[in-house]
């Protein structure tokens, strides 16, 4: 864009010296509302500088004003000069687009449309000179900023090959689930009346991210057939397998579910797995073998009856309400244990629908 003005700069300019006085601000709070060069509000008022976008934005902020009121009133062009070229037709959609992110309220909204505008931008730079790599890279970008958004996490992603049992042959799969208090939280925020309610939240918030990212498929784990999450989770390096047959995750513990899975066409750009050792090869006690009360945990594996009967009798209350006492013995990340509404929705939900 060229550093010459025209009348619609000298429109801003003079909707600007209006507001400022309107407001009682200073041409040195501006300069600091923009984090700008001493001197910079002054020439935007003088006509002796273009004003940016980025610029007018800030200054809408810092007068309290929407941006659109800069152009309120600006004068049709003179008949040489229509703006008809792309330049200017691209200018006011870009002039629209901010008025409208300007009314977004919630923050992490507006950081999130933010950031997806700027990864696209990126990508298509990256496509036009022929780097792929760039595209694979802020789609796995993109999918973590989106899911973390709905409360969710995004617990780690590995290439599919024959035999990991991932349907429709995908080429990069990223599994997403729960990691202390988000997803309760905004699970209870926009709770909806469900014989299963979190797998409906679940299904709901995630065809939302499929679909804004361009997935291949949306994969569930409380969908038949059942698919194989914890052989995913081990390939994506995201748990290893513990005693009494949860994954266990070095930081979260036993404390990390598993709620979905993306499915990409795309083989992805995958950041190197961390190597961790499993924290229950080092423990010698092993104290989660032995809180069960009732043994429902023995050397053939998990008796889910024997649990469940002991869940619904009158003694099995502590159980239900703190939740399940071998969980609870393990040290691991004892931090990121659910909160007791949590413990006892999930505890009741595994008594009508042990899986």
């Amino acid at each position: 864009m060229s550093n010459k003005t025209n009348y619609i700069d000298r429109h801003i300019a003079e909707r600007l010296r209006r507001r400022r006085r309107e407001q009682g601000v200073s041409l040195d709070d501006l300069d600091k509302a923009m984090d700008s060069t001493p001197g910079t509000a002054f020439r935007f008022e003088n006509v002796k500088q273009r004003i940016k976008i980025s610029h007018l934005y800030c200054l809408s902020q810092a007068m309290d004003t929407d941006i659109s009121y800069f152009f309120e009133g600006l004068p049709k062009p003179p008949p040489e000069k229509k703006l008809l070229s792309l330049k200017s037709s691209v200018y006011s959609r870009v002039v629209e687009f901010v008025k409208y992110y300007d009314r977004i309220v919630e923050g992490h909204l507006r950081k999130l449309i933010f950031d997806l505008v700027k990864d696209i931008a990126k990508s298509d730079m990256n496509m036009k000179a022929g780097k792929l790599t760039g595209r694979r890279k802020i789609l796995l970008e993109n999918a973590v900023t989106a899911v973390a958004a709905t409360g969710l996490v995004c617990v780690g992603a590995f290439h599919p090959r024959k035999g990991d049992g991932v349907p429709g042959g995908a080429n990069t799969l990223v599994l997403i689930g729960s990691a202390g208090p988000g997803m309760w939280k905004a699970f209870n925020a926009k709770r909806e009346n469900d014989p299963n309610p979190l797998d409906a939240w679940t299904r709901r918030v995630l065809n939302k991210v499929a679909g804004d990212l361009g997935a291949k498929a949306l994969l569930l784990p409380f969908e038949k057939p059942y698919l194989p999450f914890a052989q995913w989770a081990e390939l994506a390096g995201a748990g290893r397998p513990s005693p009494i047959g949860i994954l266990i995750h070095p930081m979260f513990g036993l404390w990390r579910a598993y709620r979905g899975a993306l499915a990409f066409e795309e083989k992805l750009d995958l950041p190197p797995q961390a190597a961790w050792l499993n924290p229950c090869e080092s423990c010698k006690d092993k104290p989660c073998l032995s809180a069960c009360p009732v043994d429902a945990l023995n050397a053939t594996g998990f008796d889910k009856n024997i649990c469940i009967d002991y869940l619904a009798a009158p003694d099995g209350g502590e159980c239900l309400s703190s939740g399940c006492l071998s969980r609870l013995a393990c040290p691991v990340g004892l931090e990121y244990r659910h909160s007791p509404s949590q413990t006892r929705f999930h505890m009741e939900a595994f008594m009508n629908n042990p899986v």
